[in-house]
Order: structure tokens, then sequence, then C-alpha cells
């Protein structure tokens, strides 16, 4: 190894930490310097508008703390923009430390170069998301540590209670006899109430999610039933390879792409040490289709699909050859 590598991968846990916490402060300090404010994503403002109301229904009936924990999280820090943002920052800095742990057990540090896996560590999108009070740190820290230590029914309660949707990342940590069959299962409940569920996939494909001017990539929501099909095969493979940067062109898109390219990067250096594991690429793949129907905004999708991009390379990679 080379020095630099070997100082990379002789960083302690509370050097990863420290690291994580400057880097995060710093992009926010640069954000802000920029004119990229508080509320540059509409959730923000609403979960510090929305928190008291939204409490109240949940201790009125309980059950609706599943996908508004965020909300309940956001009240309970007095709707304080800073200590949310603090929190996040914090989750973010040990969701590093797990990650990094992870290189060093699983070897990654013999294949690909520190480097990278320090680039990867630090990937710009998810760096941003720690600058905002948004959920989504809380959501790949709770995918990363399903990844290091097992997925067990808290996490998986915890998760559905910040996003009722963590139920289309759990099914990829099952065992896939046991993932056959909840796709059996799924598979009769759609045959047996199609033309409802069908209905609601047409009027959420007529939801407009395209929030950002720069967000242009095709969405063939023109094309009803059919274009949330073409979505569903298209979308994985855009998000994976980044080329989404190429079909709408943008700052943004082209530092979420880069992250996209580094992830490839390294699961392509992994490829050549460790076994591929091919069942999980079909879970990921059917994860991943399942979102683009209900967001048919990419930025949207993004956010929705980025936790599963995170912990790709720790899924598919983990046995020598």
């Amino acid at each position: 190894m080379l020095k630099f590598d070997k100082f990379l991968y002789r960083l302690s846990s509370f050097e990863i930490f420290i690291c994580s916490v400057v880097f995060s402060i710093g992009l926010l300090f640069i954000e802000r310097l920029v004119g990229i404010g508080p509320d540059y994503h509409p959730d923000a403002r609403t979960y510090i508008e929305n928190s008291s109301e939204v409490v109240a229904q949940i201790f009125q009936n309980p059950i609706l703390i599943f996908n508004n924990a965020h909300y309940f999280l956001v009240w309970t820090l007095f709707n304080e923009y800073e200590l949310i943002l603090i929190l996040n920052v914090v989750i973010f800095s040990f969701t590093n430390v797990i990650l990094n742990k992870l290189n060093k057990r699983l070897g990654f540090f013999e294949v690909v170069a520190s480097w990278i896996l320090f680039v990867n560590l630090f990937n710009p999108y998810r760096l941003h998301l720690s600058t905002t009070i948004l959920k989504d740190t809380i959501i790949i820290g709770l995918m990363v540590y399903c990844v290091a230590y097992g997925q067990s029914l808290i996490t998986s309660l915890i998760g559905l209670m910040f996003r009722l949707a963590f139920v289309i990342y759990m099914p990829i940590f099952l065992k896939t006899r046991y993932y056959l069959l909840c796709t059996t299962v799924a598979a009769f409940a759609f045959i047996l109430d199609m033309n409802s569920i069908i209905k609601i996939i047409e009027n959420q494909n007529e939801v407009n999610m395209q929030f950002r001017s720069f967000d242009i990539v095709p969405n063939f929501s023109d094309l009803g039933i059919w274009g949330v099909f073409v979505r569903m095969i298209t979308w994985p493979f855009l998000i994976v390879t980044g080329v989404y940067a190429i079909l709408s062109p943008s700052l943004i898109y082209t530092v979420i792409g880069f992250g996209s390219f580094c992830s490839l990067f390294i699961m392509h250096k992994l490829s050549d040490v460790y076994i591929f594991k091919y069942d999980l690429l079909i879970k990921v793949y059917i994860s991943m289709a399942a979102f683009a129907i209900a967001a048919n905004g990419f930025t949207t999708y993004t956010r929705y699909v980025y936790p599963i991009f995170v912990v790709m390379p720790y899924l598919f990679f983990g046995v020598k050859k």
C-alpha cells in the first residue's frame, strides 16, 4: 500500500467520526454561501410547520406513528432546525464509522484503493443529505446497520415508522426461499385485486413529482400504466449507471452521478476477488423497480432508492472466490 493508503486504512472510528462531522459542517457552510438554504427541500419546511398537528393525531391514534415518526422526532426536538441538523450530522458520522468497519471486516482495502473507498464514504449526495433535516440520513443509517449487524424486527419497525416504503427495502435482506415466498404472496394479492391496484397505480402516475427544473429525465407518464412499466425497467438502470446525468445535464445530477461511478468502480474491482451474489441483484432490481411505481419524478426516485444504492457493494460481495 502507498503511505496515503495506509493513512486512510489506519483511521480509527473516532477519526472517521470527526472527519465526517467536519466534512458535513464544511459542506453546510458552502451550501449557505451559494444560496442553498434550510428550506431548499420542500419537505423540510413541511416537517417544521406540521409536526405539532401530526403528533396530535398520533397521540389520538398511535398507529399513525408509522410513516410519521420523523414528524414526532422533529416535534421532540422542539421544531428547532439546528437540533435536527445536529442529529442528522451525528447519524451520518456514525453510519460512516460502520461503513468503514465493513470495509475493513470484508477486506475491501486489500482490493480497492483506499482513496476510492474514502470518496465513497463521503459521497457528495449523501453528504448533502446530512446537511438537511430530511429523514433520508436516518433511513440510510438503518440500512447500513442491517447490512452490518443483520435485519431484526426492531430495525424493521423503526424503518416502517420513518418510511412506510421501508417494506420495499426489507425483502432485500431475506434469504432467497423467504423472498420467493413473499414474492408469491404479493403476486397472488395483486391478482386477487388487480383492478383496484392498477387504478391506484394510475392515480399515482398522474401526480407530478418533477419538482426541480433540472429534472427532465423522461418519466413516461403520458403513456399511462405502460409508462409505469417502462419506468420500472429503465430507471433502476439509470440510477445505478449514472446515465441520468447525460439525459438531464445539471451540476446536481453530475455530482450524484459521480457517486454512482464510484460505487460501480468499487464493485468492478471487488468482482475480481469476491463471488458476485446474482440472487441479490434480482432482489435489488425489483425493489428499485417498485419505487419507480410510487415516484414519477427522478429526483424523488433518487432519494427513495439511494439507501439501497449505498449498501449495494456490501450486499453483492463478502465471500471471496
